[in-house]
């Protein structure tokens, strides 16, 4: 895909929102970034827990619409 943000990039913005770029948060850009399908969050979990196996839903943000 031509103008796909890096994973760097990604995690450029995110510290500047002010958010830690933790273990599971690389992880997840890492995948992100490898692939041009678009996976919902089960599947993104799923590839993450292949990487790194301490990667837990419990532990993961969950965000409601507003």
């Amino acid at each position: 895909m031509a103008n796909v943000p890096k994973n760097n990039d990604y995690e450029l913005v995110l510290r500047e929102a002010g958010v830690r770029i933790t273990r599971p948060r690389r992880v997840i850009l890492e995948i992100l970034a490898e692939r041009d399908d678009h996976p919902n969050a089960m599947a993104i979990f799923r590839r993450a827990v292949k990487v790194d196996a301490s990667i837990s839903l419990h532990r993961l943000p969950h965000y409601e619409a507003s």
